[in-house]
């Protein structure tokens, strides 16, 4: 039989990896309602015609990242209770698979609070200083995607490279 400790040890284990699965299974279904809520808002955006204004094109692109983090989460978890409980597929494919998938959805993180600095300096400049800078959309835009690029493949290559 095991000792006392490694018992302990394997109890501990076995809760952390039913943690893990119940976060899971629990937060995939709100990842895909998360998803179905921004589909149902970006089309109501664009019958109201709502994306004419600035304002609402910068919430929208928000609602956009926090699609697209929803879905990369429901990639994430669909294969971490598929693809890693097949022990047929390699631990080298499972740590590429799950270097990459984490290092997106950071980049994916960094982007909406990216949106979210961008749409709280915009607010504010109308507000305080009645300043319109609709001409630095693009910028928002722009540098938006390029911290989402840049952290990932910062991240992809330091984790691949120390594996």
């Amino acid at each position: 039989g095991m000792d006392n400790a490694s018992q302990c040890e394997h109890y501990e284990v076995a809760q952390e990896a039913d943690l893990a699965m119940f976060f899971l299974y629990t937060s995939l279904p709100i990842s895909f309602i998360s998803v179905l809520l921004c589909l149902a808002t970006i089309v109501l955006v664009c019958k109201q015609k709502l994306h004419k204004t600035l304002v609402y094109r910068l919430a929208t692109y928000q609602v956009l990242s926090a699609m697209e983090f929803s879905i990369l989460w429901i990639i994430t978890g669909t294969l971490a209770i598929s693809v890693f409980k097949n022990y047929n597929v390699t631990i080298e494919i499972r740590t590429t698979t799950d270097i990459v998938l984490n290092a997106l959805l950071l980049g994916s993180s960094f982007m909406k609070v990216m949106f979210t600095v961008w749409i709280s300096i915009h607010l504010f400049a109308l507000a305080v200083f009645h300043k319109n800078l609709q001409r630095l959309e693009r910028l928002y835009v722009v540098s938006s995607l390029l911290v989402h690029l840049v952290v990932t493949i910062v991240l992809v290559s330091i984790n691949l490279t120390v594996c």
